[in-house]
């Protein structure tokens, strides 16, 4: 396994801006971690179509931004509901009653598994980071409850760019919630990395609820390591958003390790939305799950770039994936590209992708019965759905998952 998670000392810049020429200016900081991570920023240029990593999204108005980072933020009232709060980067509230974990602010950063060298944003975010925070989950505590963290935006053209590091020790489970909102914000950028360290026996999951807003951009990078005997499991639902792209990343660091991924994304107007995945298998005896569906509607676009690498030694592994689509207008599209890179001989592993439009069979057969077209195509867009929901082992994030989307076929019902 390769060497990861060194931690060194980074001070965080105190203001950042995106200038036509096309690159972050910042501070020099003098650690040995963060001069790393400057001289591969100065290696990379900016992300284009160009490059195979970035094909289908264009992230050219990220680079017209004019952002600034913001001053230290409050907490408010309705913040209470939260465990943590990131408002534009800065960490403004910490209601954390779990005393059982121990949370700490800090500025050091843990390395990622990603490679700075080839992720910009990553990178970046090593650069520039606006705050952080480690979690560690005792060796044997088993939490009832998930940890909620709220990542919000306000203000016009503010860049924020958190980094939380999640240590699940030995036989340990916990599962976080993340929710992306805005508040008044508009033209902003959150390029939030998430490091995870998953040892022997632990358990738990990584939520995301990702209502960044319309006028917003959302960059997200989860990069998790697991040992063996472990289950990671990771949902990511995306409602609204200008730009969203995720990068997860997972490192099957050990035997009989289970990785579960599972994701909704439901673009309109113009908007894009972007997953990428990456599970390495290194050990045998592993199994991975993934299961991504898009609904998309208008003008927007969404992409799904999933891979599994099977190492020669990772005999005995099941690795499924799957990406299915539904256009709901003839001007929104798709780009769909699951992978499957196999060193071992004695695996079962199996990909596929789907991309069409309403079935018009069931969809006459409820109309048939005296459902309205628009309330008929809302249940099946429901049921096509509802399969992965299905498969979410976090029960309030379940419930939530179902009622956001429940908001949202109403809006789309009554616009």
């Amino acid at each position: 396994m390769p060497d990861k998670f060194m931690a060194e000392t980074v001070t965080p810049k105190k203001k950042a801006a995106f200038h036509e020429g096309g690159a972050f200016q910042f501070a020099e900081t003098g650690s040995e971690w963060h001069n790393q991570a400057q001289q591969a920023l100065a290696s990379l240029s900016f992300p284009s179509s160009r490059e195979e990593y970035w094909k289908y999204s264009r992230v050219s108005k990220i680079k017209q931004l004019e952002l600034e980072r913001s001053d230290q933020e409050k907490a408010t009232q309705e913040d209470v509901a939260f465990d943590l709060v990131f408002r534009n980067g800065s960490l403004v509230h910490n209601g954390l009653t779990l005393s059982e974990l121990e949370v700490e602010e800090h500025n050091q950063i843990w390395q990622s598994i990603g490679q700075l060298e080839d992720h910009y944003f990553l990178a970046l975010n090593a650069v520039a980071m606006t705050a952080g925070i480690s979690i560690k989950v005792p060796a044997g505590l088993q939490l009832a409850h998930a940890i909620k963290i709220k990542v919000e935006s306000s203000g016009q053209q503010k860049v924020a760019q958190p980094r939380i590091s999640i240590l699940w020790e030995k036989g340990s489970h916990a599962d976080f919630v993340f929710e992306y909102s805005q508040n008044n914000g508009a033209l902003c950028l959150t390029n939030l990395v998430v490091d995870g360290e998953m040892k022997a026996n632990a358990s738990g999951s990584v939520n995301q609820l990702q209502q960044p807003g319309e006028q917003n951009y959302l960059i997200t990078q989860i990069d998790a390591t697991q040992e063996r005997d472990s289950r990671l499991e990771m949902n990511t639902l995306s409602i609204n958003g200008t730009f969203i792209r995720n990068n997860i990343n997972v490192l099957s660091g050990g035997e009989n390790c289970e990785t579960v991924m599972n994701g909704i994304y439901l673009p309109k107007g113009e908007e894009h939305m972007d997953n990428h995945t990456f599970v390495d298998h290194a050990y045998p005896h592993c199994r991975s799950e993934e299961n991504y569906k898009g609904v998309l509607n208008d003008r927007s676009s969404g992409v799904f770039n999933g891979k599994v690498m099977v190492r020669q030694d990772a005999q005995k592994i099941e690795a499924f994936q799957s990406n299915q689509n539904i256009l709901l207008s003839d001007d929104a599209g798709v780009n769909s590209k699951p992978e499957l890179e196999i060193y071992a001989d004695d695996v079962r592993c199996s990909h596929g992708s789907t991309t069409g439009q309403l079935d018009e069979e069931p969809l006459f057969y409820l109309q048939s019965r005296g459902i309205p077209a628009d309330k008929a195509k809302q249940l099946l867009v429901e049921a096509f759905v509802y399969e992965v929901i299905g498969r979410m082992s976090v029960g309030d994030f379940k419930a939530q998952v179902q009622e956001v989307l429940e908001k949202r076929q109403e809006e789309e019902l009554n616009r």
